[in-house]
This record gives C-alpha cells, structure tokens and sequence, in this order.
C-alpha cells in the first residue's frame, strides 16, 4: 500500500513537470525566436547598441544551454525513479513471501507442539517414552 502511494505521488510529479516543462519549452522558444527578431532589429540600427545586443543574445543561448541541461538532467531523474519503482515492486514481493514464510512457519511449529503434546500424552499413559 505504501509503495502504491509513493508510485502515485511519484507519477503525479512526473506528469505535472512534464507538462510543465512541455508548456516552458514551447513558450520559450516561441520568447526566445521573437526575442532574437527583434534585437538583430535594433542591433542594425548602432554599432554601438550592437555590441550589447551580441552579448544578450550569448545569454540566451547560454539559458537556453542551461535548459537544455535541466532537461537532460529530469531525463536521468525520471529513469532513477523508474528504477527505485521496479526495487520497490521487488521488495514489496520479497516482503509477500516472508509473510508467506512467516506463516507456513507458524503452522509448522504449531504442528510440531501438538505432536510433543502428543508423544508427551503417550509418554505418560505408556510409561515409556516413544520415538517420532
């Protein structure tokens, strides 16, 4: 139960960033594509204000690196979490058959009592102890 919910806060996460991201990217590079329009614009119109604008737009590019980055990076993040889900399935199973152990086990002792009590019964109505 406690692997369900960690799976579907763990999937909510994932669907909401990558909507998310899915709406950023779009946006931004719609921003960015304007953006570099315009200052290209403007940049032909004085050498001087050219120079600036050549330094903004190694900016953008270096944000847009950087997104590219962060992409890359939740990319790797959402496989680990893949991989942290299958461990936990597994885990979850291993956890099923120890409970499963754990009872054959205790009707297997519980078994083993009566049988004493048995054998102990026999013991005393025979007088002579009894063997398995």
């Amino acid at each position: 139960m406690k692997n369900t919910r960690i799976r579907e806060i763990n999937e909510e996460i994932e669907k909401t960033t990558e909507e998310g991201l899915g709406v950023f990217d779009v946006e931004f590079s719609k921003f960015t594509k304007k953006l570099v329009e315009l200052v290209k614009a403007f940049a032909n119109e004085s050498i001087k204000v050219k120079k600036g604008i050549a330094l903004a737009i190694k900016e953008l590019e270096k944000v847009e690196k950087e997104i590219l980055s962060v992409r890359a990076e939740y990319e790797a993040t959402k496989v680990k979490i893949g991989t942290i889900n299958k461990k936990e399935d597994e885990v979850a199973k291993r956890e099923d058959e120890l409970v499963q152990l754990h009872g054959t086990l205790d009707r297997k002792s519980k078994r083993l009592d009566a049988k004493e009590k048995e054998l102990a019964l026999a013991d005393s109505k025979t007088g002579t102890p009894l063997k398995n």
